[in-house]
């Protein structure tokens, strides 16, 4: 049986990762740095002692979703309704090409964020996706979904999965 996905926001969550990623560069990708470019008023944050981080993370992003709240909302409702529009498809389009398809359980949600960090987590099966992303949420959601298939189900078949 497919997932239902969820689309939400979490402000306190987006703070967490925001927290992880500031000072974060890997695979030639600098994290903190895009950061940045969309929050300039972070720019030295990763510089800063762990409790400042977390201080100023938390005001900036309090201030932030609360001048913003009804973007959020209408971005959040806006990927809700373009996601509903081709879940099914999505469903049996994977059934077509990957045959009888048992889903990981769980509850499967994909949060906006207002940094673009787009991270995955296979173990509860939630992702952030940037609430300004060009491509909107259709496309990463399929990928993260697939992500989820193929790590969570078929790991022990594929190892170069992990």
């Amino acid at each position: 049986m497919a997932p239902k996905l969820k689309i939400g926001t979490n402000k306190d969550f987006d703070k967490t990762i925001c927290l992880k990623f500031i000072s974060r560069k890997k695979a030639e990708i600098d994290f903190g740095a895009g950061i940045v470019k969309v929050h300039p008023e972070l720019e030295d944050v990763g510089e800063r002692s762990l409790d400042d981080q977390k201080s100023l993370i938390s005001g900036y992003f309090d201030k932030f979703y609360e001048k913003h709240a009804e973007e959020i909302e209408n971005t959040r409702d806006k990927f809700t309704k373009d996601w509903n529009g081709i879940q099914a498809k999505f469903f049996e389009t994977c059934s077509k090409y990957f045959g009888d398809i048992t889903w990981p359980q769980g509850r499967y949600v994909g949060f906006l964020s207002i940094i673009s960090c787009n991270p995955r987590f296979l173990e509860d099966k939630t992702f952030q996706v940037y609430w300004k992303n060009k491509k909107g949420f259709v496309p990463v959601a399929a990928h993260e979904l697939l992500h989820f298939l193929f790590t969570i189900q078929y790991r022990p078949t594929f190892p170069w999965l992990t």
